[in-house]
């Protein structure tokens, strides 16, 4: 693999390879379907006898096309395109994207005349198109005017007015590193993670300062939107709620959903109480306070330069699986990675079998490294399934999340197993749970804030914004435990997540992604070679069924309460390391811990709980055993 000496950047010469001629033969042939297809936009009806070798030729017309589409518009629309010293390159290029919005329309039109079909023909001729059914039968069963599933708007509708208003308006400023300089909320969050405690605090303090003058006006304007919702759905058949719509997307039901939002909640508490218990006596705190929610341990993970991120990521894929091998190299090969990108971090797809984009805005921090992680094995993933065909290749939302996730967990483990001193050993495991409480903790505050929000038994929610408030103030503390009392202005910090105006329960996907991916890593480590087979395998399938549907071929159920508890024992045993693993029995570790602390391990804490009769605590680890399972620290009372 070729590592440049700087940060690499787009490389749309080998992206477009084809050369503008290449570009303008494409061009014609997406032209040219636009045209052939004037003949049935008019009514789509295959009753006939020669209907469904028509329907057939028509669907392989789309994919095929739509690919090419696909190709031009991320081409055009995602990369800085400056051919100044080819213009007729750039001429063309653009040629191809007014071709490939065109097709876009085309193939908006037939979906539309697809769902207009009665059940009986859609069926027939679904099974005339196995290849297709999957993405035919979810556009058939969307009803455009109450769930756009593009967008992921319901009703239709869009970011309301007054949001945009209060969210354009907000300005930061931060005394200490900017010198009263207007700051964006990117820089902001990343003050977040300083080492500096006052920067830290600072940064806190700036964001709750923006978001809690409006959080009464905002929150207003999210129970408005949050009432609309359940208004439009109210006529929509077999659902009875925003979650209900929002599973068209998800493909569970909802009993399903809910099961694994409590399933993860009972787990995410005992987990990640005990986590900032822990991370407090790391801190030499007797109490954690907000700034340190995402404070580094130890002096933090030590950055890694790009090009050791890179040799690492691709080392864990390797490791994890030899089909992986290669696959994170050749989007770098391409030309297709940028590390110096302006905007946000994201992963675009191209056609199949093309290397996707993957847009990097890279810092030189820790995070980066992991951040790097996700982005190539969700390009990894969309090569393995790049064999479903246009229509499908691009996973769903849970599955795609949970390929991002299982990425980083790899890189995680390999920087655990490899790093040899004690001290940043505890760091990284730090990151790693700071970041799952990003992906995790916070999700499940906003997921139980827009079940309240939006459930029907629960419409007086609404009326008073303050309860809102309250329900996320009350989740986060509830999920965080007693070792950091949150700040009350903690409560409107929900209203800068844009997202939950929009698509309702999008967090809700980031967590079932994040708790899937530890879930098939703990399958994975130490089992036998078919359990990484089937893991791969799992992300080959794309987006060309339901994710029930796939994880059942491939041995594992999305029903089964155990699969998601494997996911939260494996981060429970990741904090677990932080006071019992041998290899932080050393003076080393042990200096790091102030006189008077409790000893580091399990079972010391346990008999001191004993001793010192503070029989609460004592019953609350057993309860924690006895609830992952844990034999193992079980025998350690015994033995002891």
């Amino acid at each position: 693999m070729k590592i440049p000496d700087g940060l690499p950047q787009l490389d749309l010469n080998l992206i477009c390879s084809a050369g503008a001629d290449g570009i303008r033969r494409e061009t014609q042939v997406m032209e040219g379907f636009v045209r052939d297809s004037i003949g049935w936009r008019s009514g789509l009806n295959f009753s006939y006898p020669g209907g469904k070798d028509e329907f057939r030729k028509l669907m392989d017309e789309l994919d095929a096309v739509g690919s090419l589409a696909r190709r031009h518009r991320e081409i055009v629309c995602h990369c800085d395109v400056k051919w100044e010293a080819d213009d007729t390159f750039t001429e063309s290029l653009r040629e191809a994207y007014a071709a490939a919005r065109k097709v876009e329309a085309v193939t908006g039109v037939f979906e539309w005349l697809w769902r207009s079909q009665p059940k009986k023909t859609a069926l027939r001729l679904m099974e005339h198109v196995p290849g297709y059914w999957y993405y035919l039968a979810r556009t058939w069963k969307f009803d455009p005017s109450i769930y756009p599933e593009r967008s992921g708007e319901i009703g239709g509708g869009s970011i309301p007015p007054a949001y945009l208003k209060t969210m354009s308006g907000r300005s930061y400023k931060l005394a200490n590193p900017s010198q009263g300089k207007e700051d964006s909320l990117e820089k902001l969050e990343a003050c977040l993670r300083s080492e500096d405690e006052t920067v830290r605090r600072s940064a806190w303090d700036e964001i709750l300062r923006v978001w809690t003058r409006p959080g009464p006006a905002l929150g207003r304007v999210y129970a408005e939107t949050a009432l609309n919702w359940i208004n439009a759905i109210t006529g929509l058949k077999d659902c009875y709620g925003p979650m209900s719509v929002r599973n068209l997307v998800y493909d569970l039901e909802r009993r399903l959903m809910m099961a694994i939002i409590e399933a993860v909640s009972r787990g995410s508490s005992i987990t990640f109480s005990e986590y900032f218990r822990r991370k407090k006596v790391l801190m030499n705190k007797d109490r954690l306070e907000l700034h340190d929610i995402f404070a580094p341990v130890n002096g933090g993970m030590a950055p890694l330069s790009f090009r050791e991120a890179l040799c690492e990521t691709e080392a864990a894929f390797g490791e994890f699986s030899p089909s992986l091998t290669g696959l994170a190299s050749r989007v770098l090969d391409r030309g297709s990675l940028s590390a110096v990108w302006p905007g946000r971090n994201q992963c675009r797809p191209m056609s199949p079998g093309e290397s996707p984009l993957v847009l990097m805005n890279w810092q030189g921090g820790a995070e980066d490294a992991l951040e790097l992680a996700r982005l190539l094995f969700h390009a990894a993933h969309l090569q393995l399934s790049s064999g479903v065909g246009d229509s499908q290749f691009v996973p769903g939302p849970i599955l795609a999340e949970c390929g991002r996730a299982f990425g980083e967990e790899l890189l995680t483990r390999r920087l655990i197993a490899r790093e040899k001193d004690p001290s940043r050993r505890v760091a990284i495991v730090c990151l790693a749970l700071d970041r799952a409480w990003n992906d995790i903790g916070r999700g499940l505050a906003l997921a139980r804030l827009e079940i309240a929000a939006h459930g029907l038994d629960c419409v007086d929610a609404v009326d008073s914004p303050e309860k809102l408030g309250e329900e996320y103030l009350y989740t986060a503390s509830e999920l965080i435990g007693d070792s950091m009392l949150l700040p009350r202005d903690f409560r409107w910090e929900w209203t800068r997540e844009l997202s939950i105006f929009r698509p309702p329960y999008f967090a809700w996907e980031r967590v079932m992604g994040k708790v899937a991916a530890l879930s098939l890593w703990r399958s994975a480590d130490g089992a036998e070679e078919n359990w990484v087979e089937r893991i791969v395998d799992i992300f080959r399938r794309g987006g060309s069924a339901p994710p029930t549907y796939i994880f059942d071929k491939c041995g594992m159920s999305l029903d089964d309460e155990d699969f998601w508890n494997r996911g939260i024992e494996s981060l429970f045993e990741l904090v677990e390391t932080l006071w019992t693993c041998p290899w932080l029995m050393d003076e080393g570790y042990l200096s790091l811990h102030p006189p008077g602390e409790p000893s580091v391990t399990s079972v010391a804490v346990f008999c001191r709980c004993l001793i010192l009769g503070t029989w609460r605590l004592s019953m609350e680890n057993i309860k924690r055993w006895d609830c992952f399972n844990n034999y193992r620290y079980v025998n350690l009372i015994f033995r002891f």
